[in-house]
Order: C-alpha cells, then sequence, then structure tokens
C-alpha cells in the first residue's frame, strides 16, 4: 500500500511554470527531477521510498516490483531523517559518482570533467541528432548513442567502469520503454523530458516490467558493442568526428537547488 501519497502537492497545469523555486533540490535524473517539477514528487526535491514509487508508477508506468527495490537500495545509500522522522532521500544526493550517477551518460557530464547533475546542452543535441529519420530515436539510435557516449568517456585514457556501462544500458532503456510509441521515442518528447525535465502532456504511461526494462536493456548492450551490428559501426565512425563530450561541462558541481 502507497503510504504519504496525500502529501504530494498537486501536479502543476500545463500553463504553469515548473521550473524549481528557491530551496528545492533537483539531481542527474530528469525523470525524477520531471516529477518533481510538476508536483507528482513533493517540489522540494525530498522524497518517502512510498512517493517516490507511487509517482514512478503513476506517472511512467514503472511498476512497483521497479520502483520499490530502486528506491529502497537509493534509500539505505543516501537517506536521511525528514521533518517528521520518516526517511526520506534528497533527489541532489543522487549526484553521488558511482551510485546511481555514472560517467558516459546520454545528456550529462562525467564527474572528472564538470557537474555531472546538470544537463549538458551539447550532449543532449548529440543525442537527438542521432535520429536517422529526423523525428524519432529507435533502439538502434539509443545504441549507438550509447555506445558513442562510451567511447567519447574513454578518451584520453580514462577508465569507464564496467558498473557505468550497465547504468548507461539501463538509463537508455527506461527513455525507450517509458516514451515509446510505435517502437520509437518522438525527438519531440525526448526533447520535452530530457531538455525541459517536463513530462509530455499527451503521455498515457503503460506498466514496464522487469522482463521489457532487461531485455530492452539487453538488445542495447548487444547492438552497441557487436562489431557487426549497425549502431556499433555508426558509434565508431562518430567517436573520431564529434567534439569532445566535455564541451560545455561546467567544472564544478553544486547541488541542484534553486535560489
Amino acid at each position: 500500500m502507497i503510504r504519504n501519497a496525500a502529501q504530494v502537492e498537486p501536479p502543476a497545469a500545463p500553463s504553469e511554470p515548473v521550473h524549481p523555486r528557491e530551496g528545492e533540490h533537483r539531481g542527474p535524473c530528469p525523470a525524477l527531477n520531471a516529477l518533481a517539477n510538476e508536483g507528482y514528487l513533493p517540489r522540494s526535491g525530498r522524497v518517502t521510498v512510498d512517493q517516490l514509487v507511487h509517482a514512478l508508477h503513476e506517472r511512467l508506468g514503472i511498476t512497483p516490483s521497479i520502483g520499490v527495490l530502486l528506491a529502497k537500495v537509493a534509500m539505505a545509500r543516501l537517506g536521511k531523517a525528514g521533518e517528521g522522522g520518516e526517511r526520506v532521500l534528497d533527489l541532489a544526493d543522487l549526484v553521488k559518482h558511482g551510485f546511481i550517477e555514472h560517467d558516459a551518460s546520454l545528456t550529462r557530464c562525467d564527474a572528472h570533467e564538470g557537474d555531472a547533475a546538470a544537463l549538458s546542452p551539447p550532449l543532449l543535441e548529440q543525442l537527438l541528432s542521432l535520429s536517422k529519420d529526423g523525428q524519432t530515436l529507435s533502439l538502434e539510435d539509443l545504441a549507438t548513442a550509447h555506445q558513442l557516449r562510451v567511447k567519447q568517456s574513454s578518451a584520453g585514457g580514462h577508465n569507464v567502469p564496467f558498473k557505468a556501462g550497465i547504468l548507461g544500458t539501463f538509463e537508455a532503456a527506461l527513455l525507450y520503454q517509458v516514451l515509446r510509441g510505435s517502437g520509437a521515442v518522438a525527438i519531440t518528447d525526448a526533447r520535452e523530458l530530457l531538455g525541459s525535465e517536463r513530462i509530455p502532456a499527451d503521455h498515457r504511461p503503460r506498466d514496464i516490467g522487469w522482463g521489457a526494462l532487461l531485455l530492452t536493456s539487453a538488445r542495447i548492450a548487444v547492438m552497441g558493442r557487436s562489431p557487426f551490428s549497425a549502431a556499433r559501426r555508426r558509434a565508431d565512425e562518430l567517436s573520431a568526428s564529434k567534439a569532445p563530450a566535455a564541451a560545455g561541462c561546467p567544472f564544478h558541481h553544486a547541488a541542484r537547488t534553486a535560489g
């Protein structure tokens, strides 16, 4: 049973501004930031396990079996006592490197390059530019994007941990499963979620369970790493021509607190 749902502020109307106000915290995950921006999570950015599980399922379709595990693992590692004594997770604390935040993110700089919590506009544009049809991001496009980011992150001899690669495929799989329609993700929807940190107004969540998420992650990994795949060949070609991934990355980190 989900408790505390009534404590969450009502979602913002489409016309309302959703940018964080003074004292409201955000982290490196655009989906969680969007849930907080729109009031599905407390806009303060300090959330309970039950609030996370409820919001992930209600608005994004991520089933409670996934939400509970992710929320409890994060809370065990980063949770702290809230005002009422119940443990809460501060979204800004998710920037802890190597836990959930990871190298080779699709839209965030590596921690050793700069601020790993904030959106990197050049990386967002790089991701969207990989659309083959100019309208959508297919699973192959996302596999190319992930593999390209791994190559960029590895430039100069930097070691990209195995865990970071796994988290990167999970990141791309979540994006695909949450936003996909007719087998691909619309560029407009990807830009709204990743760039504006807002859930597309016409988004209708479908249940996303472990099977779909793990299978999609595995497909992205195989397409990105197989030397015979189009995604791998494309990433190899692009890695030699793309600007350094650190371009546009601020060389500091401050907790994402408005004000």
